[in-house]
């Protein structure tokens, strides 16, 4: 594996910094907290790959998954994700995710559409499932204990 490719979690959290690059990818940055814990792969001022899981209790809302506009389609987002499915998966037992975009890229990587009832109340409760994300866009999980 190429090692300049590897997450890591972002140490130092400038969470102005994280909200400028999400801005620039057209995602949320309304409830941005640094409670949400950040993985990337850095690259000089930036990153190539970021993602957020916000915690909730033994599951964990992924959230704020981007790639740099110049590495889309480069394969990168499909590896970091892979690799972030491998840390949760000894701190989680399941993964949620929202989206409008990505239901066909999620769904490669083992996460499966359910519907919004079957979301632990929890996470319903949080600002992005609850106010800022669109109730069209797609529920999806994924299990942990597959990794």
């Amino acid at each position: 594996m190429n090692t300049s490719r590897v997450i890591q979690p972002v140490q130092n959290l400038d969470l102005t910094k994280v909200a400028d690059w999400l801005r620039k990818l057209n995602l949320p940055t309304d409830d941005l907290h640094a409670g949400i814990e950040f993985y990337g792969i850095p690259a000089d001022d930036e990153w190539l790959f970021l993602a957020g899981i916000e915690p909730f209790g033994s599951d964990g809302l992924l959230r704020s998954v981007g790639v740099s506009p110049a590495q889309q389609g480069s394969g990168i987002g499909s590896e970091a994700i892979r690799q972030l499915l491998d840390v949760a998966g000894s701190q989680y037992q399941d993964l949620y995710l929202l989206t409008t975009t990505a239901e066909v890229f999620f769904s490669r990587l083992g996460f499966e559409r359910i519907s919004r009832e079957e979301v632990p109340a929890t996470i319903q409760s949080s600002a992005e499932f609850a106010d800022i994300c669109p109730v069209s866009a797609a529920v999806m999980k994924f299990s942990c204990e597959n990794t």
